[in-house]
This record gives C-alpha cells, structure tokens and sequence, in this order.
C-alpha cells in the first residue's frame, strides 16, 4: 500500500484537489492505518462535497470514532 500511496501523492501534487485521487488516497491510507494523512484528505474531500456518507465514515475511522453508519459503498459483495 506504501507504493500506492506514494504514487496517489504524487498525482495529487500535479493535480491538487482531484476528488478521484484524493478518494482513492483516503482509502488507502486507512486501509495502511496512516490516520494522520486520510484526515487530511478527508477533510479536503468533505470541503468538496459535505454530504458524501463514504468519506464521511472514512474520516471518522481516521479519527478513531465510531461512525454513524457503514454505506452501503463500503461494503464489498
């Protein structure tokens, strides 16, 4: 996940605010447990579009709460 994420970094650097990268990196770095970096993003992707319940749960499991809710986009068949 290491690669991935540094590659999604450097995406983001050339195309700052890109709500696909910014996504995908948020995925990531909860999935690598690199909390501090998925807040970042989360934050970044909530100022985009504050309704959006997937990141919304992401940022919460970054900030160690207990979301809410699962969506139903979190869930794999």
């Amino acid at each position: 996940l290491d690669g991935g994420i540094g590659l999604l970094t450097e995406l983001i650097e050339e195309t700052p605010g890109h709500p696909m990268l910014l996504s995908d990196r948020l995925r990531a770095c909860v999935r690598a447990k690199k909390f501090d970096l998925a807040v970042v993003d989360g934050e970044a992707l909530l100022a985009i579009d504050p309704n959006n319940k997937e990141w919304q749960f992401l940022l919460d499991v970054a900030r160690g709460k207990t979301p809410e809710s699962m969506p139903e986009s979190t869930v794999r068949n």
